[in-house]
């Protein structure tokens, strides 16, 4: 039974992602992932100054937080399925 998760495994998780972004107002990013499963998480970003706006800085920095929330979710699952003993 695997009992940890790695960098490769976040790294497959995320290359099945569907990503979807947008920027509804000047200065603000919103990146969306769909989860191989269905599940969907989203993050944003924004500037005080839209004038200061970069787009690639503010979608990395959501694409990061999501990452950050694929080994919470996925750690959380490994975790129930090794707490209950699932082969």
């Amino acid at each position: 039974m695997k009992n940890k998760l790695t960098s490769e495994d976040i790294d497959a998780i995320q290359a099945q992602c569907a990503e979807q972004v947008w920027e509804p107002f000047p200065g603000i990013a919103v990146v969306a992932w769909n989860l191989p499963n269905g599940f969907t998480i989203s993050d944003q970003s924004g500037c005080i100054d839209p004038k200061n706006y970069d787009r690639e800085i503010g979608v990395g920095i959501c694409r990061e937080h999501l990452r950050n929330k694929l080994w919470e979710l996925y750690g959380f699952a490994l975790k129930e399925q090794f707490g209950r003993g699932d082969a």
